[in-house]
């Protein structure tokens, strides 16, 4: 973008600011809202045009409320016939903690009563 490196307080700033306002929203447009009343003026102060910062908040706004995704065909339980399915999730993922590297994806987590 071109903007100024930010100092080692004003990053812990305003990542502080990002995650309050990400938990504090219900949506994406609420968090890209929240992000430019409370951070705009800040990002614009380090070099950042209006239409960058924006572009900024909008992309952490959809990171943190992502897109669905249109409906996938259901496919059947894997478990045997009379299994009784305690909880089915389609599309699951699994990563470490902190980490960016998928351990699963795009996996169907099933949890069968007695298995």
């Amino acid at each position: 973008f071109g903007a100024l490196e930010m100092d080692e307080d004003t990053y812990t700033y305003v990542s502080g600011v990002a995650c309050s306002v990400v938990a504090g929203s219900k949506s994406a447009a609420e968090v890209e809202t929240g992000l430019l009343e409370e951070l705009g003026p800040l990002l614009e102060g380090y070099g950042l045009k209006e239409k960058q910062a924006a572009s900024l908040c909008k992309a952490i706004a959809h990171c943190a409320f992502p897109v669905a995704a249109a409906p996938k065909e259901e496919t059947k339980p894997t478990g045997k016939q009379g299994d009784v399915v305690l909880c089915r999730v389609p599309d699951f993922m699994l990563m470490y903690m902190g980490s960016t590297r998928q351990l699963l994806k795009n996996t169907t987590f099933e949890l069968l009563k007695g298995h």
